[in-house]
């Protein structure tokens, strides 16, 4: 195969991909959140699997916030609560972002999580859905700048853009002006 033929599929299956995402997302990112209102949810009925040897693994903790959220046929959360900015695994520990930090709200996430030593909190800016949101504000670009991936960046509470050329990157930012999203050096793969 030569390197143009290589190079089109690859461009190819970018495009699918873009589309797919672009298909699952909502036209318009959503608000941000203004004032929190009063914490109120039923207690989260949550157990753990026997992939788990130890309760306060942060995997487990990590099963354990997942089985709070409403998921759609493919696995993925439909959405979010309102206050979760997102959640990562990082040296033996899970750390949930909120954008409301509220002892109440806290004390839903440990309970859910059966009160595991591995959870952290960690103040977000921004919610989840929020983030999610922004991947159709980013696919209006994706025949003007050379982006090459997209989407939530949960362990910076972001929303990243791969950008392959360096000019691109600057007209993107500028054209955005968007503090949630982060432009980032992209790159394209190319078969051997």
């Amino acid at each position: 195969m030569n390197h143009s033929r290589i190079q089109v599929f690859v461009a190819a299956f970018i495009l699918i991909c873009i589309l797919f995402i672009s298909a699952c997302s909502s036209n318009s990112p959503a608000p941000l959140p203004a004032e929190p209102t009063p914490f109120s949810r039923p207690a989260a009925d949550t157990t753990l699997s026997s992939d788990f040897e130890h309760p306060n693994s942060s995997f487990a903790a990590n099963e354990l916030l997942w089985q709070t959220f409403t998921l759609d046929e493919y696995g993925m959360p439909e959405s979010y609560p309102e206050e979760f900015g997102g959640a990562y695994t990082m040296g033996g520990k899970l750390y949930i972002y909120l954008t409301d930090m509220r002892d109440e709200v806290q004390a839903w996430y440990m309970e859910a999580c059966h009160n595991s030593t591995a959870v952290r909190f960690v103040e977000g800016r921004y919610t989840a859905n929020y983030l999610h949101s922004l991947s159709s504000v980013v696919s209006e670009y994706t025949d003007k700048y050379s982006i090459t991936s997209y989407g939530i960046d949960f362990a910076n509470n972001c929303f990243s853009v791969g950008v392959y050329e360096e000019a691109d990157r600057e007209a993107l930012a500028a054209e955005l002006d968007n503090p949630a999203i982060v432009i980032v050096p992209g790159s394209y793969v190319e078969l051997t």
